[in-house]
């Protein structure tokens, strides 16, 4: 076995012995566990920590079930020392080595598997800059190698990862952004609207809001479907996340401002990965660290 880890993470005690049992299946290429923030302390740390909780955590879990996962955590994974040799290892000239040699694993029909009873602690990004320079490499690194493994597309001999995990986690991600830029198109023509109408009666916005507040009429049937829709993904994701939060055992009230932040989280990444497609639309180079 052959075992990576970052510098800044710390194993847990039992994670070696818990992880190595899962090879006597010998279609086991690589086991990866769960990855946790180690000492989260300020509002950054707190929102990553649900988004690991999340996106490293409970989700990993339901694609091992699938046979759909798509990357071996650079924090720590272990591999089967053959499987590498036969993968001719990390591709060294890749910028996400960690999801690029899970693509290739899928396509060599081995297995990754994932066990949630072991974990790793490592350091997360504190500030803005930090985590903007991550994202970016992260992001723009699995454009390139989704561009380098497009093949893996409604690839039916690749079962799971192939006919659903690929094309719908990545069709999401591009239908995500289109609603996020017409949401921002959106609320940009409203704002402008407001204007143009304040402007007519010299920006007495205080006067408006008294006088609509007085003759408002509140009737149910005027309230747009558009509405409904644009609140229903809020609850559908809360409830997802309060579920596999208790599914983690994590508490819920230590958990809460990552929590509600985390619903937010859609504003960042989806400026991330515009921002990435078009670092690698100009074919711009991205450094591991800036």
């Amino acid at each position: 076995m052959i075992a990576t880890i970052d510098a800044d993470t710390v194993i847990e005690g039992d994670t070696l012995e818990k992880v190595c049992g899962y090879f006597r299946e010998e279609d086991i290429g690589a086991v990866i566990v769960r990855v946790r923030v180690k000492n989260p302390s300020n509002w950054l740390e707190k929102i990553i920590e649900m988004e690991y909780n999340m996106g490293l955590g409970f989700y990993l879990k339901l694609l091992s079930f699938l046979n759909c996962l798509y990357l071996t955590p650079g924090q720590f994974s272990i591999y089967r020392k053959r499987v590498l040799e036969d993968l001719d290892g990390f591709d060294v000239n890749n910028i996400v080595e960690d999801t690029e040699i899970a693509y290739r694993m899928q396509k060599k029909g081995y297995r990754i598997a994932c066990c949630l009873s072991a974990y790793v602690y490592t350091k997360v990004p504190n500030n803005v800059r930090s985590f903007y320079y991550q994202r970016r490499r992260w992001y723009s690194g699995t454009i390139q190698t989704i561009l380098k493994h497009r093949d893996v597309f409604f690839n039916r001999e690749l079962g799971n990862f192939g006919m659903f995990f690929m094309p719908v986690n990545y069709g999401g991600i591009i239908i995500g952004t289109l609603l996020f830029l017409s949401t921002i198109y959106l609320t940009a023509q409203t704002v402008y609207d407001y204007i143009i109408y304040y402007s007519l009666i010299n920006f007495d916005i205080i006067g408006s809001t008294v006088n609509i507040i007085q003759t408002a009429e509140i009737d149910p049937l005027m309230i747009s479907i558009f509405y409904f829709l644009g609140i229903s993904p809020f609850i559908m994701n809360a409830l997802i996340n309060f579920y596999a939060l208790r599914k983690m055992g994590e508490s819920f009230r230590e958990s809460f401002f990552g929590f509600i932040c985390f619903l937010f989280f859609f504003i960042p990444y989806n400026t991330l990965w515009i921002i990435c497609a078009y670092v690698v639309v100009r074919n711009k180079q991205i450094k591991w660290r800036e």
